[in-house]
């Protein structure tokens, strides 16, 4: 859990997001922008692997 933990919080911190909750096996996060995106664990830790 804190590998997801930590990739959340960066995905937070460069995208410049919240973390609306988790349902349905997805995470739902809204942007500065007012736009709402959704992940699977797996897609979220390969849009964290981009910023490195």
């Amino acid at each position: 859990m804190g590998a997801i933990k930590r990739a959340i919080d960066k995905y937070c911190r460069v995208t410049n997001s919240k973390l609306l909750g988790y349902d349905n096996g997805y995470f739902y996060f809204i942007d500065s922008w007012g736009e709402e995106k959704r992940y699977k664990s797996k897609q979220l830790f390969r849009e964290v692997s981009l910023f490195e």
